[in-house]
């Protein structure tokens, strides 16, 4: 199963005045429509914003605000809402009445004007929280291309209502047509899932990934994303485990070995879907490596996330039937994951115990700072109500900060055009250790980037016969838990399986000696069938 779908026709559903009608079978009894008026009285448009995801502001009132004065980047070829708010010069005067607002956009082909409209019963000042009470409007990804301009007026939806006592307000902005400001960056997001067939239950457990469901995943991650396509694939043979799971990221090791066996191109994410009967392994639902921007890092773009749908078997007594719920928090959580893998650390934000959060985070208690919006749910997020989905609180979007970050990394790996196999620089066997909070440690073996930095808080010995043959300094890092430690040396100077002791000394210089046994080799790991 695969899915392979952008930003398309189906967008915010806006009221409009201009609704086609079939045929008539008699003569119409309705009065016809008001002629419409000059600009609209006694109001003023106080700001345009557009939001594919997160709140971008295009003007100030009338005055137009170019891309180097906004706060996150505007993406072409993506459904778009725009819409600006207004307020009432003198409540005192104001006449309650019907207004039309209209979107008016100028194509960069020089195509024809498209415009959109929105008529409003207007009592009040607009309320940003609330959609209905805005002037909206929906651009179509088709429509939204660098170059294209637009501007936006105000006016009365009844030329026979007397206005003349209201005031002159601001009812067009910008003051003349301009652009948009759409970059112009092709931005795409590939992803495998890798099932987990987990054989250590009885009977063993098969994360069932309807179509339904990798929609969701879809569409949460690309409302989030700043994207035009997202393809999601699953991989067509699943990762085998027949022992007891306790560490989620006990999973990570052999995802990785099969990106690498794979060949999958270095801006491939692959990420394992397990189902283990609940929502979490030790109250993990999702571990993945913080990977860097570089092709190098091409074999740590590996995650895994529970997948977990609730099934309520209802009462029959009450006439309930049982029920499955679709795995909305899994989805969630394979969000934040694939956050990680862009390089996200977590967001802090108050009565959560976010492990590693990021300082740089500009917004109080890790709130979004702007308005949200998504472009296949329609839901607004509001700037002091929800919280960037890299902290552990809940009400979860996307900020402008985090927008701007993961637009930098998509764009990066984007412009590979499906990257290599092999990343560039110097390559050969490594040995990564995976050390668990419990204790634990798993080791394998790749052929892939080695590391070009390490930090020489921990080292790995290799001894024959009783003579040290070689050290080396470690590369050493957190998972996304801040609990799981990472340990990568090079094998250049030794092969692993010529020696018979490998010891591990921690910064400590407390030593633990390698179970050589249990050092799984990852080209083995694709032969074993997995």
């Amino acid at each position: 199963m695969s899915l392979a779908a952008g930003c398309g026709d189906e967008t915010v559903s806006a009221t409009t005045d201009d609704t086609e009608t079939g045929d008539e079978t008699g003569p119409s009894t309705e009065p016809p429509a008001p002629e419409l008026g000059g600009p609209a009285m006694g109001i003023s448009i106080v700001g345009v914003e557009a939001n594919q995801g997160t709140a971008i502001a295009l003007t100030d009132g009338a005055n137009y605000l170019g891309p180097d004065q906004r706060n996150a980047y505007l993406v072409r070829d993506r459904d778009t809402l725009v819409r600006f708010q207004h307020v009432i010069e003198d409540p005192t005067a104001w006449i309650d009445r019907d207004l039309t607002g209209f979107l008016h956009v100028y194509p960069a082909d020089g195509g024809e004007e498209i415009i959109s409209q929105r008529k409003l019963f207007v009592t009040a000042d607009s309320d940003p929280r609330n959609l209905d009470t805005n002037f909206y409007f929906s651009l179509l990804a088709k429509d939204a291309k660098p170059g294209a301009e637009f501007w936006l007026e105000l006016r009365e939806s009844d030329k026979a209502i007397d206005v003349s006592g209201l005031s002159e307000g601001v009812s067009a902005a910008p003051a003349e047509p301009e652009p948009f400001g759409f970059e112009t960056t092709p931005l795409e997001l590939e992803l495998v899932i890798v099932p987990v067939d987990y054989q250590w239950p009885d009977p063993p457990r098969y994360p069932d990934i309807t179509a339904e469901d990798l929609q969701l995943f879809h569409d949460l991650l690309l409302q989030q994303n700043p994207v035009q396509t997202i393809n999601i694939s699953i991989r067509d043979e699943p990762l085998v485990w027949d022992e007891r799971i306790t560490n989620l990221g006990s999973l990570l090791g052999p995802t990785r070995a099969l990106k690498i066996n794979d060949g999958a191109a270095a801006n491939v994410y692959y990420h394992a879907l397990v189902d283990v009967g609940g929502s979490g392994v030790n109250m993990v639902a999702g571990i993945a490596n913080l990977a860097g921007p570089g092709m190098n890092d091409s074999d740590r773009r590996v995650a895994a996330t529970v997948y977990y749908k609730h099934h309520d078997p209802g009462d029959p007594e009450m006439g309930e039937d049982p029920q499955t719920f679709a795995p909305t928090n899994s989805a969630r959580t394979w969000v934040h994951e694939v956050g990680h893998n862009q390089g996200l650390s977590h967001v802090y934000c108050p009565g959560a115990d976010s492990a590693g959060p990021d300082p740089s985070y500009p917004h109080a208690d890790g709130k979004i700072g702007v308005y949200g919006f998504g472009i296949r749910d329609f839901h607004m997020y509001t700037p002091t109500a929800a919280h960037d989905y890299m902290s552990y609180c809940g009400n979860a979007w996307v900020s402008d900060w985090t927008w701007n970050k993961t637009y930098d990394r998509i764009q990066t790996l984007t412009s590979w055009n499906g990257g290599a196999a092999e990343p560039p620089g110097e390559t050969g066997q490594i040995l990564v250790g995976m050390l668990f909070a419990d204790g634990s440690e798993d080791w394998w073996v790749y052929d892939a980037a080695v590391p070009a930095q390490r930090s020489g808080e921990q080292s790995v010995e290799f001894w024959d016969h009783g003579q040290l043959v070689a050290t080396e300094i470690a590369d050493v890092e957190l998972l996304s838990d801040a609990q799981t430690v990472v340990v990568t040396v090079p094998l250049v100077a030794v092969e692993w399986s010529d020696v018979d002791v490998i010891t591990r000394v921690d910064h400590h210089g407390a030593r633990r000696e390698l179970e050589l046994g249990r050092v799984q080799v990852a080209r083995d790991f694709a032969r074993r069938g997995n």
